[in-house]
Parts: C-alpha cells; sequence; structure tokens
C-alpha cells in the first residue's frame, strides 16, 4: 500500500491529529485502569468532531454568500479551500461568457439587418430589433424556406418561444 497522501500537508495534520488523539486516550486509559473505555469515548468524539465539519462544508456549501470556506487546517479543510478555488473559477468564467453574450446582443442589435438567435431545438432565443420589425407571417416564411418548421400563429416573439 502506497502512503502518498502523506505528503500533503492536510494530510498530515489529519493522521497526526487521529494518532495524538489515539495515543492520550490510551494513557488516559491506563491511569483510570480502563483503556478500552477511554478509547472507545475518544473515537466517538473523534466522529462527532469529523461529522461536525461535514455539517460545516455542507452549510457553507449551501451558503448563497460568498464567505470563505471553513477552516481547521486538516483533509476537510483542504478539500473546503479546493471547492472553494473550483467555484471562483466557475463564477469568474460565467462572468466572461455573460459580458461575451452582452457583447454579441449589443453588436447585433446595432445591425442593420435582421438577426435571429436560435437554439439547436429550434427556439427562438433572441431577435434584435429590425428582425422584430417583420411580420410575423414573413419571418415564418423566411424560417421556414431556412429548413425551420413555421412559428406558431399569433405567437409573441419578443420573448423565447418554441419552433415546432
Amino acid at each position: 500500500m502506497r502512503l502518498d497522501f502523506l505528503h500533503s500537508h492536510a494530510w498530515q495534520v489529519s493522521v497526526g491529529r487521529f494518532i495524538l488523539l489515539l495515543a492520550s486516550a490510551i494513557v488516559i486509559g491506563l491511569l483510570l485502569h480502563e483503556p478500552l473505555y477511554a478509547l472507545l469515548v475518544a473515537l466517538l468524539g473523534y466522529s462527532v468532531w469529523t461529522l461536525v465539519s461535514l455539517y460545516q462544508l455542507q452549510s457553507w456549501l449551501r451558503s448563497r454568500r460568498r464567505k470563505p470556506p471553513p477552516e481547521d487546517r486538516g483533509v476537510w479543510s483542504d478539500i473546503a479551500a479546493h471547492m472553494y478555488k473550483k467555484l471562483h473559477s466557475e463564477r469568474s468564467r460565467k462572468r466572461r461568457l455573460v459580458g461575451l453574450l452582452r457583447a454579441f446582443r449589443e453588436g447585433a442589435a446595432a445591425l442593420p439587418d435582421g438577426v435571429v438567435v436560435l437554439t439547436g431545438g429550434r427556439s427562438v432565443v433572441w431577435f434584435n430589433e429590425a428582425a422584430g420589425e417583420h411580420p410575423e407571417a414573413e419571418m415564418s416564411r423566411y424560417l421556414t424556406a431556412q429548413g425551420f418548421a413555421h412559428t406558431p400563429a399569433k405567437k409573441d416573439l419578443s420573448r423565447e418561444s418554441d419552433l415546432p
């Protein structure tokens, strides 16, 4: 069995705590002439501490606020820090994509020609003002000529709509 995980500081701290806890429990148990009970109490305490750490991690993940992850300098803290980094990069990526989408919409809105954005499922997602000036029947004929089905009659195209 390879012990590569022990190269991580978080694992060293967690394993060190656990060994120190067990050693302390055994020493206290020997002094009280009840080493098994002392070991049992120590393991129960460690289990409760692990559950509390998991609860803190879960609460942090469910929280809508962008606060830093819980810290205990062990494996749970390492996991939370890794998740925080991933969430932060995901939020940054979403902000960049929203910025690109806004730039696209602004550019397409400025075009004199009509622009209609469709999904792969042939739903109208967005169109610029020039495309909105065309009567629905004309837009329906054009979309049909381009291989798309007719739009439903009297459908408000200013919002997302589904093309059959």
